[in-house]
């Protein structure tokens, strides 16, 4: 898509390298006459190339994910002079293959792992937090109880006082 930033700009699009106006490249015949347009509409032109994703490809035949997709491709022959012909498959993307479903697993398992672990060291550590927190109360409670059995100077001249 061509986003327009002003209006009486013209934009570009580049394709391949060759640069193209937009209202050019989406060029398309809305309405046909009588007769047809030679070398346009004259003839119906076949997709040169089948799909290439796995999913694609399943919902072009039919398949289940048990079937293999690798034996469905639509594929097509090279012809060149002086060479042997060659049939060109494409690469198919988002196949689930072992090494794919491995590093899926692999990957779940040291997710897994990695919570495990978490949860461990906040264990230890609220432990820890605890265990210092108890001390410091601990702490507290006996500073109390020094101050509390100690008395002062006053309190002692009272006692004195008292006694005579």
């Amino acid at each position: 898509t061509i986003r327009v930033r002003v209006r009486s700009l013209i934009t570009y699009k580049s394709i391949h390298g060759h640069i193209i106006i937009g209202y050019i490249l989406f060029c398309y015949s809305a309405l046909s006459g009588d007769q047809d347009i030679e070398g346009l509409t004259d003839k119906v032109l076949p997709r040169r190339l089948g799909p290439k994703r796995a999913t694609k490809i399943r919902k072009l035949f039919n398949l289940t994910k048990e079937d293999d997709v690798r034996k469905y491709v639509i594929t097509h022959e090279r012809v060149r002079e002086g060479k042997p012909t060659r049939i060109i498959a494409p690469k198919i993307q988002r196949l689930i293959t072992p090494t794919v479903i491995g590093r899926r697993k692999a990957l779940l398992r040291k997710k897994i792992q990695q919570r495990q672990k978490s949860r461990e060291e906040a264990a230890a550590y609220h432990k820890l937090m605890t265990m210092y927190a108890k001390e410091k109360k601990d702490e507290k409670v006996a500073r109390r109880r020094s101050s509390a059995s100690r008395s002062s100077e006053s309190s002692e001249k009272k006692a004195k006082a008292a006694k005579k």
